[in-house]
């Protein structure tokens, strides 16, 4: 396994984790960059699409980019959301807690109400080929809301919008069900 991820690492990034190869670019260059890959999964992020340009820039930057190989878990149903995952690139496949594949998924954002709600994952996540994912970890996104001074403002945001969590992770607990 290790082999085959350091094979994919050298195709899809000539052998240089994306963290790594960030560094070698310049800032502004960086900035530009991660904004074309992430900006249309921020548009429609919860609480972030309201946040000021500055706020989503912050997120922007803080994003980790991972290669995952095929088969690979990124969570299972019942684990604790720390992570909120932008697939960039690949497919992911959803799978009931009695592991039947209910969904596969592409170009989307994962865990978003589990995320934001701090519940834990309702159903688990595998890939089904090589995938490129920009991930947001929880202690990062709650670093910015206390850097920005957001935690109240969250808060409220989140007690007036919850309906819209609750919508999305109903929709697919009627998808798990039938």
């Amino acid at each position: 396994k290790i082999g085959a991820y350091y094979e994919q690492l050298w195709r899809s990034h000539l052998g240089v984790k994306g963290e790594t190869l960030m560094g070698y670019i310049p800032s502004y260059l960086k900035s530009d960059l991660i904004t074309e890959m992430t900006t249309s999964y921020l548009q429609k992020t919860f609480f972030v699409k309201d946040c000021t340009p500055d706020v989503v820039a912050r997120v922007m930057q803080s994003l980790d980019v991972e290669i995952y190989l095929p088969g690979d878990c990124l969570y299972r149903k019942g684990e604790e959301c720390d992570m909120l995952y932008f697939v960039y690139s690949g497919a992911i496949d959803l799978y009931t807690a009695q592991n039947v594949k209910f969904k596969t998924v592409s170009h989307c954002t994962l865990g978003e109400s589990s995320f934001f709600m701090f519940e834990p994952h309702i159903c688990t996540a595998k890939t089904v080929d090589a995938c490129e994912i920009f991930q947001l970890k929880m202690d990062t996104f709650l670093n910015i809301l206390h850097e920005y001074q957001l935690e109240d403002k969250f808060k409220e945001y989140l007690s007036v919008h919850h309906p819209v969590l609750q919508e999305a992770k109903a929709a697919i607990d009627k998808t798990i069900q039938n």
